[in-house]
C-alpha cells in the first residue's frame, strides 16, 4: 500500500530512524512555510507604499531602486524553499536528513488526512454506517489464550472482529467502511485503514492502544506508544493480535499491514485487508481486493510485527 500514490523510502519516510530530528524539522517545516508565505506579502506591501511615496515625490531617485530589490527579494524568499525541497528530493533516500526531512513532510500529510472524515467512535449516528456494533466473535475462530497483550484476549479479540470482515470486498464499495472511518476516500489503498477499523471496534483506538492509521509505512508509530517492534528472523514468534508488516521488495520498506491469526517454523498465517482473496475466501471476494486470510511464508518480505499492549 502507499499513501497519495507514492512509494519510496524518503516520502514515506521509513528510513529515518531519528524521531527527535523529525520533530525539529517538521517546525523548521512549518516556519519555513509561514516565512514563504507572509514574508512576500510584507515585501509587496512595502513596495506598494514605496511607490505612493515615489509618486508624491517624483524626486525619490531611490524609491524606484528600492521597490525593484523588496520585488526580488519577494521572489527569491518564494522559491527558495521549493529549491531546497527539490534539493532534499534528489539526496540518496538513505542520507540521514534527507530521509528524516522528508519524513516530516509525510507525517504532516498523513496527520492532514486523518482528519478529513474522522468518525469517533462515541459518534452514534455515523457509527451505523461505518461501525460494527455486534459481538466481536462474530468470527469463526475463538480461543481463551491468555491474558492481555498479543496473543491473549486482547489479541484475539483483534482476529475475531478481523474474521467477521473476511469476504468485504471493493464489489459495490463494500470497503469503502473502513477507508471513511480512517480519513481516505474510495479510491485509495486501505489495508491500514482495515487494520485501523478493526482496533477502533476492539475499542483500541480510543484507549490509545493502537493509532488511527492510514499508511502501512508506520510500525515506529506504534514504537512511539511504548508498544514492542520485533522484526522478522530475530527469533520473535508473532502472537495472535500482533499487526505485521510486508515489505514485498525486501528493502526495508514496509508496504503492506495485515493482523497475525497464528504461525508455524514456515508460515505466518493472517487477516489482510486490500489483499487478493486465498483458498475458500477467493470465492467470496469474487475476483476484487478484499479482507481474506492470507498465508506468508516466512522470509525478507515480512519486514516484522507490532506487539500493541493490548488490554485483559
Amino acid at each position: 500500500m502507499n499513501l497519495f500514490q507514492i512509494l519510496s523510502c524518503s516520502d514515506v519516510g521509513t528510513c529515518c530512524s531519528n524521531y527527535a530530528m523529525v520533530g525539529v524539522l517538521d517546525i523548521g517545516r512549518k516556519l519555513v512555510n509561514l516565512i514563504q508565505l507572509f514574508a512576500p506579502l510584507v515585501l509587496m506591501g512595502a513596495s506598494i507604499f514605496q511607490l505612493v511615496k515615489m509618486i508624491i515625490n517624483p524626486d525619490d531617485k531611490k524609491g524606484l531602486k528600492n521597490i525593484s530589490n523588496k520585488l526580488i527579494a519577494a521572489v527569491i524568499i518564494f522559491f527558495i524553499p521549493i529549491v531546497f525541497d527539490i534539493s532534499i528530493g534528489i539526496l540518496p533516500e538513505d542520507f540521514s536528513f534527507s530521509a528524516c526531512w522528508n519524513t516530516a513532510k509525510s507525517m504532516n500529510e498523513v496527520s492532514k488526512a486523518s482528519k478529513m472524515k474522522y468518525v469517533a467512535l462515541s459518534d452514534k449516528e455515523a457509527s451505523n454506517e461505518f461501525i460494527y456494533n455486534g459481538d466481536y466473535e462474530k468470527g469463526v475462530e475463538k480461543e481463551s489464550g491468555g491474558l492481555g497483550s498479543s496473543g491473549g484476549v486482547g489479541g484475539q479479540k483483534m482476529v475475531n472482529i478481523a474474521l467477521g470482515e473476511v469476504g468485504t470486498n471493493e464489489g459495490g464499495n463494500a470497503h469503502h467502511k473502513y477507508e471513511a472511518f480512517s480519513g481516505l476516500d474510495d479510491s485509495q489503498p486501505w489495508c491500514a485503514a482495515f487494520v485501523t477499523w478493526v482496533g477502533g471496534q476492539a475499542g483500541y483506538l480510543d484507549k490509545n492502544i493502537m493509532p488511527r492509521f492510514v499508511a502501512c509505512t508506520f510500525p515506529r508509530t506504534f514504537a512511539a506508544m511504548g508498544n514492542d517492534i520485533h522484526y522478522e528472523g530475530s527469533g520473535y514468534n508473532p502472537k495472535a493480535g500482533d499487526l505485521i508488516f510486508f515489505s514485498w521488495s525486501c528493502n526495508g520498506i514496509p508496504d503492506h499491514v495485515g493482523i497475525v491469526r497464528s504461525y508455524d517454523a514456515n508460515y505466518v498465517y493472517t487477516i489482510e485487508g486490500n489483499t487478493s482473496g486465498e483458498g475458500e475466501d477467493a470465492s467470496k471476494c469474487g475476483g476484487h481486493a478484499c479482507v481474506s486470510r492470507k498465508s506468508r511464508p516466512r522470509n525478507c518480505t515480512i519486514y516484522g510485527y507490532a506487539t500493541p499492549n493490548y488490554p485483559n
